[in-house]
């Protein structure tokens, strides 16, 4: 029975209508079907109807955060909205939508890409990108279509790259300085915790960056990371828009997943204002990593280059702190977060400070480090074939 209008549920679906002008009497209640022209998804979230989006105010309190935020991450109130072409990285989910529908309330040009990859099923693919044009075309949106393909090694880290290089390309091409994506406060929740039970340092737990460089031309900008997952499900469902579920996120099998569904309720029920507690916590470990790239960078600036590596007085390194140790490794030798070990480094100010009466050689952040009376070396690992 329909609450609206006392009437059977299926004799309101027979009447319902797009959004529009109703005749007195007609249920309220909006139809619960997918974006017009869309074939059904096994995993569409039905919860509002799709038919026509209800476009929303820039007043609206999502909304203007979303914006706030955009606009501060791509040049304040120096750039009016013109200058800020901005192309939404959009997989249909709820909170990409979100974002598209956030920034299509300006006046700048924003287009909406979507990515295909080779590691989902082809007609999900299909239907995914039909859904997202559906969207773009409700918003009166330029559409693009892009390619990610898995490498070698880490498949979901290779596709991570493919996206973002994908991304980058399309930007380019359509004169778009920024690629926003919907990464938000939950997300950074998630990020920080599975970087802390690795034994991340400051650098880690800086967690999702709100902006980084995606090409020369192009930046990556992350306007949502104040506001909800919960949020932008709510604009969603203001909107009158229907969202895609990957089926992936209710995959307890996979860490992020776990963590995501039988962990952060639980954090979040014992701590509430978590999320804006742990982003402000995020905040403060950026500015704790500056500080020490900025020491690492002056002792980098000290060293003299070898045939090999590199050589600094023994004097220069010797009460060297490990974190800023691994930050000078990173500057030399670039390398993925997880596999420079903070005890490594530890190991190497403990050398560093011992006494001085035999050498000692420690391998650290991909570096083989050689501690003598009077000097140091650090040698990358792979250009040395000498014994540790």
């Amino acid at each position: 029975m329909c609450r609206a209008c006392r009437r059977p549920i299926a004799a309101r679906r027979a009447e319902a209508r797009p959004r529009g002008p109703r005749s007195r009497g007609r249920c309220s209640v909006r139809t619960r079907a997918p974006l017009a022209g869309v074939a059904s998804v096994p995993y569409l979230r039905l919860g509002a109807s799709a038919v026509s989006i209800i476009r929303p105010k820039r007043s609206d309190p999502f909304v203007r955060e979303v914006i706030r935020s955009w606009r501060s991450l791509t040049g304040g109130r120096a750039r009016s909205d013109a200058d800020r072409p901005t192309l939404v990285a959009c997989s249909g989910g709820a909170d990409s939508t979100a974002l598209a529908l956030a920034l299509a309330a300006t006046s700048a040009q924003i287009d909406v890409a979507y990515i295909r990859h080779d590691m989902r099923d082809a007609a999900e693919v299909e239907r995914d990108e039909a859904h997202v044009r559906a969207v773009a075309k409700a918003l009166d949106r330029p559409f693009h279509v892009g390619e990610a393909r898995s490498g070698p090694g880490n498949q979901e880290a290779s596709l991570r790259r493919g996206r973002y290089n994908s991304l980058g390309r399309i930007a380019e091409a359509n004169g778009c300085a920024f690629v926003a994506t919907g990464h938000h406060a939950d997300d950074q929740v998630e990020t920080i915790l599975m970087r802390l039970a690795r034994g991340a340092g400051p650098l880690g737990l800086r967690g999702v960056l709100p902006i980084r460089p995606l090409s020369a031309l192009v930046a990556v900008v992350r306007p949502m990371l104040g506001v909800r997952h919960h949020d932008a499900i709510a604009l969603c469902d203001r909107s009158g828009v229907s969202w895609l579920e990957d089926p992936t996120n209710a995959d307890a099998d996979r860490r992020r997943s776990d963590l995501r569904l039988n962990v952060l309720p639980s954090l979040f029920r014992v701590f509430p204002d978590a999320p804006g507690a742990i982003a402000a916590s995020a905040r403060a470990q950026a500015d704790a990593a500056r500080v020490v790239a900025d020491i690492a960078a002056s002792l980098g600036e000290l060293a003299e280059e070898t045939e090999d590596g590199y050589r600094w007085p023994r004097e220069v390194l010797a009460e060297v702190r490990p974190i800023v140790l691994g930050e000078l490794a990173r500057a030399l030798v670039p390398m993925p977060l997880r596999g420079r070990r903070y005890r490594d480094f530890e190991a190497l100010a403990e050398a560093l400070a011992a006494d001085r009466s035999r050498d000692r050689v420690v391998n650290a952040g991909g570096l083989r480090w050689r501690v003598s009376a009077r000097s140091v070396w650090a040698t990358p690992i792979d250009r040395t074939a000498r014994p540790g």
